[in-house]
């Protein structure tokens, strides 16, 4: 279990970012950038059906050719992606970002130094976004 959820629920739920409601659907997203094929529900619950690393050529398949509608925008589905990580990745984050940028600053003068600093303190900030999505989902529920 990861943090009171088995872990097939867990991949349910980061698959099921690809989906966005709608009126009697749900819009699906292949990639953050491509654009939404509306779906029906039961088309959705097929999708999830498939394991977390099985192959969804089929389905993507049997959708194709759809009306499509725009991208979604970018910060909604960075937060939502973010808030479905497991707080355990936050905290990886800053145990390997803080040693890592300190060590990076005490010799910022060298090359290998700057990449150190560069490196640790984005994956501090890295860290920092999933502790920040997870606390404003959970004000929103």
């Amino acid at each position: 279990m990861v943090w009171g959820r088995d872990k097939s629920e867990q991949q349910r739920s980061i698959l099921a970012l690809s989906f966005e409601p709608i009126n009697q659907g749900y819009l699906y997203y292949h990639w953050r950038w491509s654009r939404g094929i509306p779906v029906s529900a039961e088309e959705r619950d097929a999708y999830l059906a498939i394991p977390a690393l099985g192959s969804r050529r089929a389905w993507r398949r049997s959708i194709a050719g759809r009306p499509t509608s725009p991208p979604r925008s970018f910060r909604p589905a960075q937060q939502k992606l973010l808030a479905s990580m497991p707080i355990s990745m936050a905290l990886i984050a800053f145990l390997f970002g803080v040693p890592l940028a300190l060590s990076g600053l005490v010799e910022l003068q060298t090359i290998s130094g700057l990449v150190r600093a560069v490196g640790g303190l984005l994956a501090v900030v890295f860290g920092a976004q999933i502790i920040y999505a997870k606390a404003v989902a959970s004000q929103r529920r």
